[in-house]
């Protein structure tokens, strides 16, 4: 391990903040399954969410559909094997009117001070422009195709925050797919695509 000039612990290829919930980065909330996109825990109030494929572990690269090979890529695993078994990739339908407002899924997250909470995903638009902050921060639009979106946030005064994606201001009517949606106890560094994966207890309930 090194201890670098602004405090982050290094740990192979990932970035932890020596402050945070734990070292390595955990489920927070109730999140429910970080493979099965939005599954328990979470509040959908606004927009559609269907099944768009499964990603099964198993199947060579290159006998993959275009979609999963893009994912894959973009993910930095071009493998034919991974745990967990399948991952479930969804299409969202955010509808106008949520402009400036929060306009996605999101869940209540307990969090202290002096910690730093992650929050990101895998997304790639369809159309419309993809909402902005937390699990969506970051997507550019020019660009296209899978990117890993998500931002960095710490505990607050009141004990919780909810990580709302908002709206485009312009017209927040948009579609686009989600893959390994989550919040995390701890500091991942965004910057590399490969270290987003699931975490301890990332495929099954939450720790508490």
């Amino acid at each position: 391990m090194k201890l670098t000039s602004i405090g982050l612990v290094s740990t192979g290829d990932q970035l932890y903040h020596p402050n945070s919930h734990a070292m390595a980065p955990h489920m927070g909330s109730t999140a429910g399954s970080m493979t099965d996109a939005f599954n328990g825990g979470w509040t959908i109030p606004f927009g559609n969410l269907t099944t768009e494929f499964t990603m099964s572990t198993g199947t060579a690269y290159a006998s993959r559909s275009t979609e999963q090979q893009e994912l894959l890529t973009a993910m930095d695993r071009q493998v034919q094997h991974f745990q967990p078994g399948s991952i479930q990739v969804k299409r969202y339908t955010i509808p106008s009117g949520r402009e400036g407002n929060y306009a996605a899924a999101y869940q209540q997250i307990r969090s202290h001070f002096g910690g730093i909470i992650t929050s990101a995903c895998f997304i790639k638009r369809i159309s419309g422009n993809v909402p902005a902050n937390h699990w969506c921060k970051g997507y550019n639009t020019s660009t296209g195709g899978w990117q890993l979106c998500g931002e960095h946030y710490h505990g607050s005064s009141t004990g919780y925050t909810h990580n709302h994606p908002y709206g485009a201001s312009g017209d927040s009517a948009c579609v686009f797919l989600v893959a390994l949606p989550a919040v995390v106890y701890g500091y991942v560094n965004l910057d590399n695509n490969r270290n987003w994966w699931p975490f301890p207890q990332g495929a099954g309930s939450a720790a508490g």
